[in-house]
């Protein structure tokens, strides 16, 4: 059982991050009736912002408690390991740095695993870094297939469909390289704050959550390359997304 306290905790984070990001993302969720399903999910999204799977875990959590995958990095900072400890996350190597511990994606499986046994949803990025493109390549990644390959037949596999990032500053289609998140916080932030805080133009970003149960453990029957392929083409059902910039200030 999680702590009345943490579980509180996570709450109010969850108002406070879907409030102040509101500000500058228009955000549409489809398939909420997905998250209404009783079962223990495990959450599988495309990945093109690092400012999204916070979004993202802030409108989940109004339905479904949730642990997620998070890359280690965060757990060496004070204020982010305090963060991480209050909504249970599984730390991972930052694959986005060649970051490698020889046993990464056993500890990685074996704790995710664990939490699905125990009832808890889980939330893993099946690519384990930022898209560099606007579309989603998950190449020989391994870590979704080894995890979806052991669910039991009662375990919910819920594909999130992400789109609407690429092009913002917490993506990498800037400069092609992976935002720093603390001074990406900062500079949202006292853009914000130049806006008067309500007149900041806002960028429509959309989360999709499908059931894909079934097909997942259909396509994990045969081998990691085609259970990848399965899910890039789910990612990447709407296209190659087209770079999106939305200006920074009202006045400009």
């Amino acid at each position: 059982m999680i702590p009345k306290k943490t579980a509180l905790w996570k709450k109010i984070l969850a108002v406070f991050f879907r409030f102040g990001f509101s500000l500058r993302y228009s955000v549409q969720i489809k398939g909420l009736e997905v998250l209404d399903d009783n079962r223990v999910k495990i959450f599988l999204p495309n990945h093109q912002a690092l400012i999204e799977p916070i979004i993202l875990q802030s409108y989940i959590i109004k339905r479904n408690e949730i642990v997620p995958a998070v890359s280690a990095k965060y757990f060496e900072n004070t204020f982010f390991r305090y963060m991480m400890k209050i909504v249970n996350s599984v730390p991972v190597s930052d694959l986005d740095k060649g970051v490698r511990d020889i046993d990464v994606l056993k500890k990685v499986k074996s704790a995710l695993l664990n939490q699905i046994l125990n009832g808890k949803n889980v939330l893993l990025y099946p690519s384990g870094q930022l898209a560099t493109q606007g579309y989603e390549k998950l190449f020989n990644k391994q870590g979704a297939y080894n995890i979806v390959s052991e669910l039991s037949e009662d375990i919910m596999i819920v594909g999130v469909r992400i789109s609407g990032f690429w092009g913002s500053m917490w993506s990498k289609a800037p400069n092609g390289k992976t935002p720093d998140f603390l001074w990406s916080l900062i500079k949202g932030t006292l853009i914000i704050l130049s806006n008067l805080i309500f007149f900041t133009p806002r960028r429509k970003v959309c989360f999709e959550f499908v059931d894909i149960t079934d097909l997942s453990k259909e396509k994990c029957k045969l081998e990691r390359k085609i259970f990848n392929a399965f899910l890039e083409s789910f990612y990447n059902n709407n296209g190659i997304e087209k770079l999106t910039r939305v200006k920074y200030f009202f006045y400009s």
